[in-house]
């Protein structure tokens, strides 16, 4: 006769529970599902599994990254044992098969069978090996931080080598990764302050808005990432200025492209949330003068030299391989 597993359930454990409790059937195992009580203090696993019979009682932590396992000495009705089996991340299908592979591995060792023993052979012969359910590694899952789509919001600081005074920037990004090593982005640098030059004829402000669009290659090491990139931006220049008398002041629109290198790391404080530093130079190309009194004053970015930091959010996640589909041809051999 089958043995009976004791699971009890709790609000918001549906997927956990069910996925439980189709690998324990798929062993074997008689499963009963126990709804716990409206109380608050919850009956401990030891209780229900006696109760209903059963050999061994489960129940999903409220965190849902542990399952809790009681275990029942076949022996003397004590407790065999009493833990918490958890994983290193939040992921149900690997939590599930590892507190089944735990159970039975306890069970096994009690000398407690999941379903019918086997008929004996014509010939006495010593019983066979167990064969594990898990195979010797779980498929790898994503790496922290890993993220197919993600967005960035930060801010940049500009350094302008010619006249120009230095100025900041509001920055905005959506990154794709199809791969860990490797994604493409655009960003915009959308200016916080003008940037300005003064001479005695009087003021040049220039407000520089970047589009850009590149490509990075990432090394990853555990929550860190380094990146290498390329790209180009398109630059919008609104200058503007004040004039002093006897001269008049004049406005302009120029429009400039900005091929760069980038380079920056960041680091995953969260599945979703990182944050990044990241340096850009790039070169203008055609120059834009900026000129008072006809003479030139200054050249905008040339070259142009930046740094930004940056908080780095999840929108879409890779898909983890379930450990499920990877153990399915051991579960085929029992």
């Amino acid at each position: 006769m089958a043995q009976k597993v004791a699971i009890a359930r709790t609000p918001g454990d549906r997927r956990i529970t069910n996925r439980v409790n189709a690998e324990l059937t798929a062993l074997g195992f008689e499963v009963e599902l126990v709804p716990e009580p409206p109380s608050t203090e919850p009956l401990s696993l030891r209780q229900i599994a006696l109760e209903h019979g059963a050999v061994a009682g489960l129940r999903a932590s409220p965190s849902k990254t542990g399952i809790e396992l009681w275990i029942v000495n076949p022996n003397t009705g004590d407790t065999a044992y009493e833990e918490v089996v958890t994983v290193k991340s939040r992921n149900d299908e690997l939590l599930a098969l590892r507190s089944v592979e735990v159970l039975r591995a306890r069970l096994l060792k009690l000398g407690v069978l999941s379903g019918e023993p086997p008929a004996p052979a014509a010939e006495e012969s010593p019983p066979p090996e167990p064969i594990s359910l898990v195979p010797p590694s779980h498929p790898p899952l994503p790496a922290v931080g890993v993220q197919l789509l993600s967005t960035d919001l930060g801010v940049s600081y500009t350094v302008e080598p010619s006249a120009l005074s230095n100025y900041e920037s509001a920055r905005l990004g959506l990154t794709l990764a199809p791969r860990a090593e490797w994604s493409a982005s655009a960003f915009a640098m959308l200016p916080l302050r003008a940037s300005e030059v003064s001479e005695s004829e009087g003021t040049a402000r220039v407000n520089a808005t970047l589009l850009a669009l590149a490509g990075d290659v990432h090394l990853r090491r555990a929550r860190l990432r380094a990146s290498l990139g390329a790209g180009c931006a398109l630059a919008f220049l609104g200058v503007s200025g004040e004039a002093s008398p006897p001269y008049e002041a004049q406005s302009d629109r120029l429009l400039t492209a900005v091929p760069f290198l980038r380079v920056g790391g960041s680091a995953a404080v969260a599945d979703r949330l990182a944050l990044g530093l990241e340096f850009m130079a790039g070169f203008s190309a055609p120059a834009s003068v900026v000129r008072l009194d006809l003479e030139e004053v200054a050249v905008w970015g040339r070259p142009l030299l930046s740094a930004a930091f940056t908080i780095q959010i999840g929108i879409l996640a890779p898909e983890p391989e379930s450990p499920a589909a990877a153990a399915s041809a051991e579960v085929g051999r029992r």
